[in-house]
């Protein structure tokens, strides 16, 4: 009985985009219309709707970067941002979400290293609307809105090394 539910469910001829969400719909393949919240009506096998959240959201990750003059940081992003337009979301970039982690750390880290630790403490809201101008122009063409990019952890740390020697040479521990 469990088989003939499925079939039911997946026989649906309409769908409701809820608060918060917009849908895409797509008739055979290519996008139709963006549809805002409510009932609407589709056509079974024709039609397929994506739905997609256009509520804030807050990405957050740690990364450990160098600084010009030599220092190991570590560093707390977050990023605040929001869908704008559901169908470049959807269909611009491939797995948006990592990408936009990947691409927010990829811009830290090049800013952080063009600075050295004491500039890095001295200019924080700098760093902050430098990088949230920076990936905010990059974002528009996924279809989201970055409102900011945040720094909520700025710390020193060392680097050891688990085994003695480096991969890459160069150790002053081989001279003999």
């Amino acid at each position: 009985m469990e088989w003939i539910a499925n079939i039911l469910k997946a026989m649906t001829f309409c769908t409701v985009v809820n608060r918060g969400a917009q849908g895409v719909r797509l008739r055979f393949g290519k996008v139709t219309a963006v549809l805002d919240t409510g009932l609407h009506w589709c056509v079974f096998g024709v039609h397929h709707v994506y739905h997609v959240s256009i509520l804030d959201d807050i990405k957050k990750f740690k990364q450990s970067l160098p600084t010009r003059d030599g220092k190991s940081i570590g560093i707390g992003v977050s990023i605040k941002y929001r869908v704008v337009d559901p169908v470049a979301w959807l269909f611009n970039v491939e797995d948006a979400d990592s990408n936009i982690t990947d691409f927010v750390s990829g811009i830290t880290r090049c800013s952080f290293m063009e600075r050295t630790w004491d500039e890095v403490i001295t200019e924080i809201d700098e760093i902050e609307e430098e990088l949230t101008t920076c990936v905010r122009g990059q974002m528009e063409e996924w279809g989201l809105h970055v409102v900011s990019v945040k720094l909520t952890d700025i710390t020193p740390h060392r680097v050891y090394r688990m085994f003695g020697s480096s991969p890459w040479g160069g150790d002053e521990d081989d001279e003999e």
